[in-house]
């Protein structure tokens, strides 16, 4: 299995926009063929690993 690492986040304005596209792109994995390593990053340039349930919305 094929390991992705999706960094998203930021100290940018573009901040909420990488977390919106992080989450678009979560929803679209295959999770049988990958797993997904997520790094946060913070408002305040603090890096993080995150769990993608945290990141996917079930609207």
């Amino acid at each position: 299995m094929m390991t992705i690492h999706l960094i998203y986040g930021g100290i940018s304005a573009e901040h909420d926009v990488s977390v919106r596209s992080a989450s678009s792109f979560i929803s679209g994995v295959n999770f049988f063929s990958y797993s997904v390593a997520l790094l946060y990053i913070t408002k305040d340039g603090q890096w993080r690993r995150w769990d993608y349930s945290r990141l996917v919305r079930s609207d």
